[in-house]
């Protein structure tokens, strides 16, 4: 998929723009740090366990993954940490938004981009391996429950057409 495939140069020129604005402290090693944590999170909680590891159908990451990481089962895993990675996922973009904000004629492409991913990997077909199984397993665990309505414990008389 091209829009997996355009992780790691959008990685790299974000390491550009952040290295240029500030090298130490801040943007520059401060974002080598947090994309080696996601990198880290992303192939211990997600990739691992992803129905395209190993076949390069998710970008360059789903070859990369492999050579850290055994392939795991997607049962175990917790749908707090899936959900926690999806949140770690949602800060990079916000990161990537911040840092191309220091270059302006790079940002309306890194917004589509990012547009882009959020529908291939969030969207109706939902591509991302352990989104699906995250709703599954919370229908699985209400399957055959019935919900009743509330009824109100005051004694109030009833209103309505009677009435």
């Amino acid at each position: 998929m091209a829009w997996g495939w355009l992780v790691i140069p959008w990685a790299l020129g974000l390491l550009a723009v952040a290295f240029s604005v500030n090298p130490y402290f801040g943007l520059g090693l401060g974002l080598v740090a947090l994309l080696a944590l996601w990198f880290l999170d992303m192939g211990e909680t997600t990739c691992s366990r992803c129905g395209s590891y190993g076949t390069g159908r998710c970008g360059l990451q789903s070859w990369l993954v492999p050579l850290f990481w055994a392939k795991k089962t997607m049962r175990s895993v917790s749908r707090l940490r899936v959900q926690l990675h999806f949140y770690f996922d949602l800060l990079m973009m916000v990161v990537g938004v911040v840092v191309f904000a220091y270059s302006p004629a790079v940002l309306p492409f890194f917004l589509v981009w990012l547009a882009l991913g959020w529908f291939v990997v969030f969207g109706p077909k939902e591509h991302h391996g352990l989104l699906p199984l995250l709703q599954s397993a919370a229908d699985a665990e209400n399957k055959g429950r019935i919900s009743l309505p509330v009824l109100s414990t005051s004694e109030r008389e009833p209103g309505g057409c009677g009435k």
